[in-house]
């Protein structure tokens, strides 16, 4: 598995905090996907847990990279 190949750089991760409030029911409640103690973890919605961006696995998807500027 190279660096790319790791949640951080995956379709299937979510790490936007404002994303991650709209995909788990509830986290409001526990807190905030803003707070400073969640770091870098995200959701992997293939898997259906949350992990940091250094991890990987064999589901791994390139992400969509955003067309650059001219």
């Amino acid at each position: 598995m190279t660096k790319q190949q790791t949640c951080g750089g995956c379709l299937h991760f979510v790490a936007d905090a404002a994303e991650l409030e709209r995909e788990v029911p509830g986290l409001k409640i526990l807190s905030s996907a803003f707070g400073s103690v969640r770091a870098e973890t995200g959701l992997c919605r293939q898997r259906d847990f949350f992990c940091v961006p250094e991890h990987g696995c064999t589901d791994w998807r390139a992400a969509a990279t955003a067309p650059q500027a001219a």
